[in-house]
């Protein structure tokens, strides 16, 4: 899972501890770099790439409008969205903050939440998807870790990973290494299998628990790695062929 980097710049620090407190919060793919005033956040802008750049109306050694500028001229950040913050007690000064050419506005003390939609607007992770999904029903899943085999339903698959639902008693395998996954796949003689697939954990969704607390029914995401050439050809094709056969598999959002 890719991380989305966010430029935070504003001057009170216990205000940016509260920002980041909420959007922790609502966000798990997200890491902050902090600074507390205009300059310092364009020494950060012009040696590192951000996702976001959050900065408030409050700025107190340059005014907001000419950091956005300067941050459309930096080298790594021209085309970075640039949040800005309206602290006003009533929101008042956003028809003017917009008047300004601030395109993404937040009026953070009357619609906090707003703040997570706009990032999730202006850097949607779903855009970033360079592999297609795919849903292929009635597929067998086996997960061999550690001398064990725990079996587990198929969600999607795209070349890059696997998303799967699955009931185990010893969770804490999937995070083991040298963890492999074998898919039965049915096709119109019978079915095909794709073996040896290496893997590692990349994130994991409880969504039952056993009665003493430890999760049983989970969702887990697995990312495919140092797959054999050959592996990837056959999982091209596979990928292919199941959609030539049943367009509908291809999933959506």
């Amino acid at each position: 899972m890719r991380i989305r980097q966010i430029l935070l710049v504003h001057p009170n620090r216990s205000t940016r501890a509260l920002i980041k407190k909420y959007i922790f919060s609502e966000l798990s793919d997200v890491e902050f770099f902090e600074c507390e005033n205009g300059c310092n956040a364009l020494g950060e802008l012009n040696m590192n790439p951000f996702d976001v750049v959050i900065v408030t109306t409050r700025l107190i050694d340059m005014p907001a409008p000419e950091l956005k500028s300067k941050l459309a001229e930096s080298p790594h950040n021209e085309m970075t969205p640039f949040i800005i913050l309206s602290e006003e007690e009533n929101g008042d000064d956003q028809q003017r903050l917009h008047q300004l050419g601030f395109k993404h506005v937040v009026a953070l003390r009357v619609r906090p939440a707003e703040l997570i939609e706009k990032i999730n607007e202006v850097c949607d992770p779903r855009m970033w998807r360079k592999d297609k999904r795919f849903y292929i029903p009635k597929t067998d899943v086996l997960i061999d870790v550690q001398g064990n085999s725990i079996g587990a339903s198929l969600i999607n698959i795209s070349r890059g990973g696997i998303l799967l639902e699955l009931i185990t008693y010893s969770p804490e395998l999937l995070m083991a290494s040298d963890l492999r996954i074998t898919l039965q796949i049915p096709d119109a003689n019978g079915s095909r299998a794709l073996s040896d697939l290496t893997c590692r954990l990349l994130r994991v969704n409880v969504t039952e628990w056993q009665p003493n607390s430890c999760p049983a029914a989970m969702r887990v995401t697995f990312v495919f790695h140092e797959l054999a050439k050959e592996q990837m050809v056959a999982m091209g094709e596979l990928l292919r062929s199941a959609v030539e056969e049943n367009p509908q598999m291809e999933a959506q959002g």
